[in-house]
């Protein structure tokens, strides 16, 4: 019992912490290819943690396209993308997974003309200065 006890403590502890020096973070964005008649929406959420320094930012964004016309909006590709920042002053380093989906459109009998890439997915470790 004093172990799980102690084991409540110290995760009460580095949950207080968190929420004093970490704050959530996010967008949402509408956009319109200006050559093609689709548009996107997308929505990314993260939060960041700081412990001197250092930021720690994981995130998750969700980004669907679609063809639109008239009143109606028909998607034809989600992507959905998880990672995570760490930045030290000016050095940011990032680690990332892209998916990209083909989604059927609730008309059935709708035939999209755009040909967008195919599925496909892409993991990805970069390092940034900023200055």
């Amino acid at each position: 019992m004093k172990n799980l006890m102690f084991v409540f403590c110290v995760v009460f502890i580095l949950f207080c912490g968190s929420i004093c020096f970490s704050e959530i973070k996010g967008y949402v964005e509408i956009g319109k290819d200006i050559d093609f008649n689709i548009a996107y929406t997308e929505l990314q959420i993260g939060y960041n943690f700081r412990f001197w320094n250092i930021i720690l930012m994981p995130y998750g964004n969700t980004q669907t396209w679609f063809e639109h016309k008239g009143t109606n909006g028909y998607p034809f590709k989600d992507i959905y993308t998880i990672g995570t920042q760490l930045k030290f002053e000016n050095i940011t380093i990032d680690l990332l997974h892209f998916c990209s989906h083909e989604v059927v459109s609730s008309s059935r009998s709708y035939i999209y003309d755009y040909e967008p890439p195919k599925d496909g997915n892409l993991t990805k470790l970069s390092v940034r200065y900023d200055f």
